[in-house]
């Protein structure tokens, strides 16, 4: 699927936006990201967020450092509402290269967030490195599923994570039965979150019912 048909089937699909994984991206120079800024505007799409995967060395190499500026400058071109760092389930080894980017994140207003999921159990580590840099700009990228309920292992962890979430992954990865009750969006109404929800999964192959699911997610959030 070319990128023109992918960003024109979003809005099909009654989506607002669309969030860019930057080692999916099949370029990061400037005369295709021009062109990708032109496409996102003729189908009116926001860029909620653009994602990288930190890398699996904790140190905070020259190299590592040109590589998240550069795509911190991206995001801040594509007007990103978040710039997601994926991939660690402690991110505490990584706090030098989140100082890094939250420092570029307060400089040009936009938010970092690091991922957590609740198979990580255990946000102590996340909520007290969220704590020590105390930033307007630092907070958490929460990742959901639809089965995530009160009686869920990791329900409580989740429930003290979601006031700190700046960006919001949501993977469905086949069609609920209903979505009328999704407590999960009742804790995200507590905390007022009022910024975008990533669908990282879908139900393959997608089907009609998604216009159907994006319209029931919008009015449970």
């Amino acid at each position: 699927m070319s990128l023109a048909t992918f960003l024109a089937s979003l809005r099909v699909l009654g989506l607002d936006g669309v969030e860019l994984a930057s080692e999916h991206l099949p370029s990061l120079r400037q005369e295709f990201l021009s062109d990708l800024t032109k496409q996102l505007t003729e189908h009116d799409l926001a860029v909620a967020a653009l994602s990288w995967t930190a890398p699996s060395v904790t140190e905070l190499t020259e190299q590592v450092r040109t590589m998240l500026e550069r795509l911190m400058r991206i995001a801040r071109q594509l007007n990103a509402h978040t710039f997601c760092l994926l991939g660690a389930s402690d991110w505490r080894p990584f706090r030098l290269l989140i100082a890094f980017a939250n420092e570029f994140g307060e400089r040009w207003d936009l938010p970092v967030a690091l991922a957590w999921s609740p198979e990580q159990n255990d946000p102590e580590p996340l909520l007290q490195l969220l704590d020590d840099f105390n930033s307007p700009y630092l907070g958490a990228c929460l990742m959901l599923t639809p089965d995530v309920q009160p009686d869920h292992p990791a329900w409580q962890a989740i429930a003290l994570v979601a006031p700190f979430a700046v960006h919001v992954h949501l993977a469905i990865p086949q069609m609920p039965r209903s979505l009328a009750w999704f407590p999960a969006f009742a804790l995200l109404q507590e905390c007022e979150y009022a910024r975008y929800i990533s669908l990282t999964r879908l139900p393959d192959p997608p089907d009609q019912s998604l216009v159907t699911l994006v319209s029931s997610l919008r009015q449970l959030l």
